[in-house]
């Protein structure tokens, strides 16, 4: 209980104080950790339990290879995975070899993945989504459109929610408009298209491939709109450097009753600065400040001093650097730098440079 509720203190507390453990008590305090996203506790008791004499199962497979999700446990995902070949049972369990798929994947080994996809005899649809996922997580743009084909003409296995937001989501640049629209008619005959993660997806998959205008058609279409979908289409805009359609679609997101949020403010501001609207950009920033009360963070700064150096406004540009209420970092200062050179501001390029260097030391 104590750890399903994530007090995993009392769960340790507990834990210690039985005279006996069993395989139940050690696989659930495993587990627990596992949830509450303590990994390295995770692995101690693992090899803990394995110390005490008691063998791994395949329940307990799942939930350990979970807690290796980054290159520095592969090592330990690879240790896990001997163990499982001396089981016979846990080899041609597929709740384990999916495990195995998605470990691999998370230490950044897709090669053992995908040897461990190849070598399965049965494969389900969780099989298929792991794969694909693995390599939509390293990019790899053309496996992934060959392994969801593979996925229906061969494998059988009809694609589900999880299926297409992994490739959306992880839509990679190698890949074109044409491949994006053809995922986005998969996505329309499977009947996920109204879904609101799946098309908040879809948009997010045409920005990355140039298609605006297929981004906002689909926004035009969508049954219901959240903060994320109004985003999504602010982000493409602003790409575009285009202020007026970034404008008029924070007024039609106020007036459908949706509150704009840093992310939003962050696109207008950048498309004011691609469009050197000075004034504007800083109405817009002051509006995010007074009216909705979003404190500005360091990438809002950068998007003002950047619009101001491009303007050669400097005397503003140091004034909203000495009215942040952190340290200005590098990244601002080196903003600012490259506004000096632009203007042959060479005094306060100098100054800039200077405490950027400072930073970094």
């Amino acid at each position: 209980m104590y750890g399903i509720c994530g007090s995993m203190d009392d769960a340790f507390a507990l834990f210690l104080m039985m005279e006996e453990k069993d395989k139940f008590s050690w696989n659930f305090i495993i587990r627990s950790c596992v949830l509450n996203r303590r990994n390295n506790d995770a692995l101690y008791l693992f090899y803990s339990m394995i110390g005490e004499g008691f063998l791994p199962d395949n329940f307990i497979y799942p939930s350990i290879l979970s807690s290796c999700n980054c290159h520095a446990h592969l090592s330990d995902g690879k240790r896990i995975h001997d163990l499982i070949k001396r089981s016979e049972c846990a080899m041609k369990d597929i709740v384990v070899a999916n495990a195995l798929i998605t470990m691999y994947a998370n230490c950044g080994s897709l090669e053992d993945a995908r040897a461990i996809f190849n070598h399965m005899f049965v494969k389900d649809v969780i099989t298929w989504n792991a794969i694909i996922n693995a390599y939509a997580q390293h990019q790899q743009g053309q496996d992934v459109m060959d392994l969801y084909k593979k996925m229906d003409r061969i494998g059988g296995i009809r694609p589900t929610k999880i299926t297409f937001v992994s490739i959306l989501l992880n839509f990679g640049n190698t890949l074109t408009l044409m491949d994006a629209k053809y995922i986005h008619n998969q996505v329309r005959e499977k009947g996920f298209e109204t879904d609101l993660i799946v098309g908040n997806a879809i948009i997010n998959m045409y920005l990355k491939c140039n298609g605006l205008a297929d981004a906002k058609l689909m926004f035009e279409n969508m049954l219901c709109r959240d903060i994320v979908s109004w985003n999504g289409l602010l982000a493409g805009y602003a790409h575009e450097g285009d202020y007026t359609a970034s404008l008029r679609t924070l007024e039609e997101m106020e007036l459908s009753g949706i509150t704009p949020d840093e992310y939003t403010f962050l696109s207008i501001l950048a498309a004011c600065t691609h469009a050197g609207l000075v004034n504007m950009g800083i109405r817009i920033f002051e509006h995010m400040c007074n009216h909705y009360a979003i404190a500005p963070e360091i990438k809002h700064y950068i998007c003002v001093i950047d619009l101001l150096g491009r303007a050669g406004d400097f005397k503003r540009a140091e004034d909203i650097l000495q009215s942040m209420p952190t340290q200005a970092d590098v990244a601002t200062w080196s903003c600012l730098v490259r506004a000096c050179r632009t203007h042959d501001n060479i005094d306060l390029e100098k100054h800039a440079l200077d405490l950027a260097v400072c930073l970094q030391s």
